[in-house]
Formats: structure tokens, C-alpha cells, sequence
């Protein structure tokens, strides 16, 4: 039976979505976009608001319920873009309100220039999984020819490791 694949992932300014779309194509994996319930602005001051909100005073955003059972996968892939130094709060969010136990998990973060301790909050969030990979991606719609290729290395080294 082939193993259920999952790419759950937060994307403000499309850069995740990206990705996460690329490695839905590359494993055939399903999608779940987290999605709040309030849009969150995408330029100027009240983009600049919202988002210290959420980094200064911790507040998490409510996010809308998913649409699908986590039991029934088997490998997750978690994507989001790197917010001051960390996973983006409706990502927070998701990991408050959803868990699941014993699932091979994959983390990845995309930022401009610097992650910060993104990629081990994450792995923080999931340790009654098997992590079987985590990785950046820089600067992504910059460079799209560069990021297809990285991710179809990143995914084909994760498999590989598994095998051997």
C-alpha cells in the first residue's frame, strides 16, 4: 500500500505556498493551507501592527478549522515562512489546536535571509514524530529554476537516507 503523504503549510506572501506546492508535485503528496480567520494585512503600517502583535505580545491569530483527518497520513511535510526569527503565528496556532503522534514528518521554513531558531521550534513542536528531514529555502520567487531543483534533491536525499 503506498504511504499517504500530507504538505501542511502557512504562506503569507506565496513564497511557502511555492514550495509547498513543489513537493505536493514531486511525492504526490495532499495540501492543507493553514488559513486565519482574519486576513492578515500584507502591506504597510497595519501589516507592520498585526505582525508585531503576534511577535511582541505572543498573541496567536484564530485560524479556520482544516479539512481533513491527520490519522490518515502517514508522512507530513510543514512549511512556513520564517517570522522574525520563527515560525509564523498561525503556524503556532495550528500546532496549539492539532496534534498527532508517530508520523513521519518533514519540516521546512522560507525566509530572505536568516531563520533564526525556525527550524527547531518546529522540530520542538513534533517530538512524538519521526523526523525525517528539515531544510531552508532562501529568497525562493527570486530564484524559482534554483528552488524546483533543490527541492527535488532535498526530497530524493530525505528517501534515499530512509532506504539505506
Amino acid at each position: 500500500m503506498d504511504e499517504k503523504k500530507l504538505v501542511i503549510y502557512y504562506s503569507l506572501f506565496e513564497n511557502t505556498e511555492y514550495v509547498a506546492n513543489l513537493i505536493s508535485e514531486n511525492t504526490g503528496a495532499d495540501l492543507l493551507k493553514i488559513e486565519t480567520v482574519a486576513e492578515i494585512p500584507k502591506k504597510g503600517l497595519a501589516m507592520f501592527l498585526e505582525l508585531g502583535r503576534f511577535l511582541l505580545f505572543r498573541k496567536m491569530p484564530e485560524i479556520k478549522e482544516i479539512s481533513v483527518n491527520l490519522d490518515e497520513y502517514d508522512t507530513i511535510f510543514i512549511g512556513t515562512p520564517v517570522w522574525a526569527g520563527n515560525m509564523a503565528a498561525p503556524l503556532k496556532t495550528f500546532f496549539s489546536k492539532y496534534k498527532f503522534d508517530g508520523k513521519k514528518v518533514a519540516v521546512f521554513c522560507t525566509a530572505g535571509k536568516t531563520i533564526g531558531n525556525t527550524l527547531e521550534n518546529m522540530k520542538k513542536e513534533l517530538i512524538d514524530n519521526e523526523l525525517i528531514g528539515g531544510t531552508v529555502f532562501l529568497d525562493v520567487l527570486n530564484h524559482k529554476e534554483e528552488t524546483e531543483n533543490y527541492v527535488k534533491e532535498w526530497l530524493t536525499t530525505m528517501y534515499r537516507s530512509k532506504e539505506d
